[in-house]
């Protein structure tokens, strides 16, 4: 499952994507936990280095591929069901989030999702988003494959 949407409004571009997997959710978390080992799974990235663990306000530095370094804030944690890291890029917020949720002890849907805001995301979202979550589904499935 996956869509895109954009409020005007409120200057927000957003992309979601799901996969739904019978791996156990906390298999799933623990490859979050580990900041510096997401590019082994998100191919979108050469290099992520954290300074400290997957909680509120840790800071790091994630390298897309082919890109110099951006910092990233952790902004949002709750065990075994979402966490969010945001970066800025000029006057635009790209937030990137990851969700779990148990489907009845039948597997986890895991979901992620990014959302562009800031003056201009209206415009700018539509031209950035596509690239910045072309490679979702496929770290999607390899997050749940090496869960």
């Amino acid at each position: 499952m996956y869509g895109t949407t954009i409020n005007e409004e409120l200057h927000v571009w957003t992309y979601e994507y799901s996969l739904d997997t019978p791996k156990a959710l906390q298999d799933i978390w623990a490859r979050y936990q580990d900041c510096d080992t997401w590019p082994e799974w998100d191919h979108g990235l050469d290099h992520v280095e954290a300074d400290g663990p997957l909680q509120v306000g840790t800071t790091g530095r994630l390298t897309p591929k082919g890109q110099t370094p951006i910092p990233f804030t952790i902004v949002d944690v709750d065990e075994l069901s979402t966490f969010t890291d945001e970066c800025s890029v000029g006057e635009l917020i790209i937030r990137f989030k990851h969700q779990l949720v148990d489907l009845d002890g039948h597997g986890t849907r895991v979901t992620h999702g990014v959302a562009i805001s800031g003056p201009g995301a209206d415009h700018m979202g539509p031209k950035i988003g596509p690239s910045v979550t072309a490679d979702i589904p496929a770290s999607v499935a390899e997050l749940v494959k090496q869960a």
